[in-house]
């Protein structure tokens, strides 16, 4: 008798060599039945003989080599090669064949003999020499073939040997990908923004909800790979109100674990209860899909419930978060050295994980207005702008109640285009900012109510957004906020634009917002300010022309009231006091020194500006010694009949200095 050995390798399947170490291994199991040479669905088969007559045989060693050829056996070395691809495995037979003449000392062949010659004198005495004869001598003839070739179990029983080409590592990296996934129009499913609308995996959440699910596809190689762990860093603010200021602190974690135990399409779960799914395998694309019941896939059966991994994030706080997965080998047992490496990782996905609940109301202090300035002293035109028609709303700690991101939002009406009768702002007068102008002055007028487009300094903005305290939709313009370390408070600074009405008062309504949040839960509950009036842009410039170095021209600029009583506009040239360097050594100068001479108002002045004139020096200044000084101030009636009080409103410092290298001036 010699050894037989039945090699069937499977077909190949793709893979990626980049980054593999060439380990093969071998190892026997008994799950496979074999097929032979000759007969139907036969596969070919590799005669290996014994070399020497029984009972003395010769061993041979079986080689597993990376690829695809066909077996081959060298006699000399009795080494029979196999080729296999990484991460293949296939079960053969391993049996025993026969020699012809060994048929007729095997006594169990001629138990088989003698019953196919019982059945062939049993149809002879049936007088039936045809088809039934033929038919018996056939089955005898097959069964002698598979006999000598050493496929009948009951004179040489087989084992089963399962060949398998084991890699340290998975083939190829894990990468996040995208399948034509068709979501229900109806889904809860946060909408994207524009940054991430193009991303693989998106983070889904309910209202409430503490965890995340990720949504997507992540592409694998499955016969490598046993199973992927989901990891993840971010960092988030934390502002403890008993420490100076908000820090900002790193945070990671495990999010999930998947086992791909094994490579039919079907639903994989987290562990062996099968109870929670965490993913799809299709093994057409070799990608494992994260799907809810309100994904739609061609092709492939929809899961009756989330499949997706589950990051517990343990609040309710928007995050940017950096998830990647760590794929494992399927043949860590073969492998005996110490410290090596059966993992390989992912690129990183940063992905937007949206807040789930309201932020919490803020916590609004006072409201200042707020001013620019802008300065321009480097030429013969020294100008000094004053931007007003800001305000700096202060705000108690903590900030970040619904994680990275949050902004205060001023709450607006939510149809500019139907301004709200008398009964709706009423109605809605705790929900809405409001702006009014001052009963004291003349002027022109504002829009019914203030809208997205009237603030400037906003970074975010939302239509029909809802609020929890009333059944009332609105809009919202977000701002950021700024942490200041003096007066460890918060603060934000909003921006009107304001062309026509002078000095108006606005009542806001502001709430935290939170742009990224799922449907429904952007807004905190809406706290009002108090009152407080938007200033005027200002503006003065001082011309100054070399060919007359003892004479400039300064113009005061900006909105004015137009009743009842003009502003005063005061414009004052100042001398440095001898030996006093600090701001506070100026003093008026001599009226022999200089005088300052208003313009008679022409009809065709602009309504823009409030005072032009002329400023002329005795003598041709030192420089650094002179500065021209603006003061405007609001008449306001006094309750007494026929007395009035000054309100200083705006002032300016204008250096009264060539600039150093004007037309070969030098000063």
């Amino acid at each position: 008798m010699m050894y037989h050995a039945d090699i069937c390798p499977q077909s190949s399947l793709p893979h990626n060599e980049s980054g593999l170490l060439p380990y093969c291994v071998v190892t026997i199991l008994c799950n496979r039945s074999a097929a032979f040479d000759g007969l139907p669905h036969a596969e070919p088969v590799t005669d290996v003989s014994f070399g020497t007559a029984w009972p003395d045989p010769q061993p041979f060693r079986i080689r597993l080599a990376d690829g695809t050829a066909a077996p081959s056996w060298d006699g000399q070395a009795r080494v029979l090669t196999v080729s296999l691809g990484k991460a293949e495995s296939a079960t053969v037979p391993l049996g025993c064949y026969v020699d012809p003449a060994d048929l007729e000392i095997l006594g169990v062949w001629d138990w088989v003999r003698e019953d196919y010659e019982q059945e062939q004198t049993a149809a002879l005495e049936q007088g039936d020499a045809g088809s039934a004869l033929v038919a018996v001598a056939d089955e005898l003839a097959v069964l002698t073939q598979l006999t000598l070739a050493g496929g009948n179990e009951m004179i040489t029983p087989r084992l089963s040997m399962s060949l398998v080409h084991a890699v340290q590592q998975p083939l190829g990296r894990p990468a996040w990908t995208r399948l034509p996934v068709v979501h229900h129009p109806e889904a809860p499913v946060a909408v994207p923004s524009a940054e991430n609308k193009f991303w693989p995996v998106t983070a889904w959440r309910y209202v409430g909800s503490h965890t995340v699910v990720l949504l997507g596809a992540l592409k694998v190689h499955g016969a490598s790979t046993a199973g992927i762990d989901i990891e993840a860093t971010w960092t988030e603010w934390l502002d403890d109100t008993s420490q100076p200021g908000p820090t900002r602190r790193p945070a990671a974690g495990a999010v999930d674990k998947i086992q791909l135990g094994s490579l039919q399409a079907t639903v994989l779960y987290s562990d062996g209860s099968q109870k929670r799914m965490v993913a799809v395998y299709i093994p057409e694309v070799d990608t494992l899909w994260f799907a809810a019941p309100f994904d739609q896939l061609s092709g492939v059966t929809t899961p009756t419930d989330v499949a997706a991994p589950v990051h517990n994030l343990g609040d309710t706080k928007h995050r940017c978060i950096s998830y990647w997965a760590v794929a494992s080998s399927r043949f860590q047992e073969y492998f005996s050295e110490p410290g090596l490496d059966f993992t390989r990782t992912s690129d990183p996905l940063m992905i937007d994980v949206p807040s789930s609940a309201r932020p919490l109301a803020p916590d609004v202090l006072y409201v200042v207005p707020t001013f620019g300035w802008e300065r321009q002293e480097s030429t013969n035109l020294k100008t000094e702008v004053r931007f007003g028609n800001g305000l700096r709303v202060y705000l108690g700690r903590p900030w970040y109640s619904s994680g990275e991101g949050e902004l205060l939002g001023v709450v607006l009406w939510p149809d500019p285009t139907q301004p709200p009768s008398d009964a709706q702002r009423e109605a809605g007068k705790e929900f809405i900012t409001q702006w009014g102008l001052d009963p004291l002055w003349s002027t022109g007028s504002i829009g019914p109510v203030p809208t997205i487009d009237d603030l400037t300094a906003k970074t975010a903005s939302a239509t029909a957004l809802t609020i929890d305290e009333a059944d009332q939709q609105v809009n919202v313009a977000g701002h950021t906020v700024g942490y200041d370390a003096d007066r460890r408070l918060w603060y934000s600074d909003i921006e009107f634009t304001n062309a026509d009405a002078y000095m108006p008062f606005v009542r806001l309504a502001l709430a935290r917002y939170q742009p990224s949040s799922i449907a429904g839960v952007e807004l905190s509950h809406v706290v009002l300010a108090d009152f407080a009036q938007l200033a005027p842009d200002r503006s003065a410039s001082l011309t100054l022309d070399p060919a007359t170095p003892a004479k400039a021209r300064l113009v005061v600029g900006g909105l004015a009231p137009q009743g009842p009583a003009a502003p005063v506009i005061e414009v004052a040239v100042e001398a440095r006091v001898p030996g006093v360097t600090s701001d506070l050594g100026w003093a008026p100068a001599p009226h022999t020194a200089a005088t300052v001479t208003e313009d008679a108002p022409a009809p065709s002045k602009p309504a823009s500006v409030l005072w032009s004139g002329t400023i002329a020096f005795a003598a041709e200044p030192d420089p650094g010694q002179f500065r021209v000084v603006v003061r405007e101030s609001e008449v306001i009636e006094a309750a007494t009949p026929g007395t009035s009080v000054n309100r200083l409103v705006y002032a300016a410092i204008l250096p009264f200095n060539f600039a150093p290298t004007a037309k070969g001036i030098t000063r």
